[in-house]
């Protein structure tokens, strides 16, 4: 993957003056390598890749994060989601629906995301491999970009909520990589008492929570997304 995604980036700057910058990502990759040659080693390759996304895709990828690990998304579905959060921009000449499809595309020969084959889906689907998800998650929790509940994230603290996505579901174990995410960020409030007036967008993933969140609707008076799976 690691190849792929750096392969992907060099392949991005194609004009004669980029010679500067493969030749610094080249020196950037030898550290990291050399330094990490680990899974970290691969997390900072794909925080690399993101870091020379240009700014409107960076973010439609970290939108990736309210979605579950393993989660198969629907390329429809989430273009629609990126122009209803406002996050595709209006180009001359095209709808923001093929707008919306470029950023898609650029993401796909990016690496960042990837089709899902799955024979089961008769429309196109996407998804996210697990390394990139993990760091799109906490680039997201670090810019309060979007905030998890539920699962892995059970119990996270937020101050101002603005993208709320619930997974529903059993904790994971300890040791899991989701896990150590939460745990970093902290883990004090739940979606009973957080507060809920500065949320734009609602995602639900977890059938059993639906009563909990449909009994506070009534308090999302800024809601402009909402999905309930």
């Amino acid at each position: 993957m690691a190849i792929i995604s750096i392969a992907n980036l060099l392949a991005s700057y194609k004009s004669p003056e980029s010679k500067d910058m493969w030749e610094r990502i080249c020196k950037s990759i030898g550290s990291q390598m050399e330094n990490l040659p680990t899974l970290e080693g691969m997390r900072k390759i794909v925080t690399l890749s993101y870091n020379h996304l240009h700014y409107y895709l960076k973010g439609c990828i970290m939108y990736l994060s309210i979605f579950p690990e393993d989660y198969i998304i629907t390329k429809k579905r989430l273009l629609k989601r990126w122009i209803a959060e406002g996050l595709v921009a209006e180009i001359r000449g095209l709808t923001l629906m093929e707008a919306a499809e470029a950023y898609y595309n650029e993401l796909l020969s990016r690496n960042m995301i990837a089709r899902a084959d799955d024979p089961k889906w008769t429309v196109e689907t996407c998804q996210v491999h697990d390394m990139v998800l993990e760091v799109m998650v906490s680039k997201s929790l670090e810019a309060n970009f979007v905030s998890l509940v539920g699962g892995s994230y059970e119990g996270m603290s937020y101050g101002s909520i603005r993208r709320l996505s619930i997974h529903g579901g059993e904790v994971v174990s300890e040791g899991s990589r989701s896990n150590k995410i939460a745990t970093s960020h902290g883990r004090k409030n739940d979606i009973q008492v957080m507060n809920m007036e500065h949320v734009r967008s609602l995602s639900m993933f977890g059938p059993e929570d639906n009563m909990k969140m449909l009994d506070r609707l009534g308090e999302l008076r800024l809601l402009r997304v909402l999905d309930l799976e």
